[in-house]
């Protein structure tokens, strides 16, 4: 995946964010990716105290962004949208030990709430 905008985002009370500019970028199989400017996410979805080591506006920010895009669009599995989250965070360098955990996290979120709808 390749980013074509800096990630610029304003912290908003509750744990939200909002995203200041427009965020582009390109997956590895071509498909463009674009989240508009004032879009809102929750970031990474983790609790705080694990922000030292998964920070939410970090390279795991921007992946999270196109993450939580693609699943607020709705034209993808949420299967998909993972493998997409993954494939950010590999792109960003985030290692591997780190991406994968936070892959499987988001795996296993997917998991509950299919289970429960």
């Amino acid at each position: 995946m390749k980013f074509l905008d800096p990630l610029v985002v304003e912290h908003l009370d509750e744990g939200k964010w909002r995203l200041w500019f427009e965020f582009r970028c390109v997956a590895d199989d071509g498909r463009g990716i674009y989240v508009p400017a004032g879009f809102k996410t929750d970031m990474l979805s983790i609790p705080r105290m694990l922000w030292s080591m998964f920070p939410p506006t970090g390279n795991g920010g921007k992946a999270a962004i196109v993450h939580d895009w693609l699943l607020m669009e709705g034209l993808l599995p949420r299967a998909k949208c993972a493998d997409f989250f993954l494939e950010a965070l590999q792109s960003l360098n985030v290692p591997d030990e780190q991406a994968t955990a936070m892959y499987l996290g988001v795996r296993a979120q997917d998991l509950l709430i299919e289970a429960t709808t």
